[in-house]
């Protein structure tokens, strides 16, 4: 769900993407806080299926994929309180401090 009610304006998301290996964890911060979010370029363009045809290999796009699978649009848009701003602030930065092995 959005972050507020922009029903009576037309706005989008922008592009603000982060590359992290901690994208698993800034996604489930998010969900667990019922906040909307994009996936940045998943699953990667070279899997499209009109592009099945072509029969691309993973191994040739390693940078591809580790892109797809560890970024994430950031959910900004130019109708969010600072409120919302900070939340979305602070659930990165929890993710993004969060020891690896616990």
């Amino acid at each position: 769900r959005p972050l507020n009610n922009t029903d009576q304006y037309r706005c989008t998301f922008s592009n603000f993407v982060i590359v992290t290996s901690r994208a698993d964890s800034v996604r489930q911060n998010f969900e667990n806080h019922n906040i909307e979010y994009l996936r940045a370029w998943f699953p990667p363009v070279y899997k499209a299926k009109h592009l099945k045809k072509y029969n691309y290999k993973r191994k040739k796009f390693s940078v591809t994929d580790y892109i797809a699978e560890n970024s994430i649009n950031l959910p900004i848009h130019p109708l969010m309180t600072d409120n919302e701003r900070e939340i979305v602030s602070c659930l990165v930065q929890r993710a993004l401090e969060k020891p690896i092995f616990s």
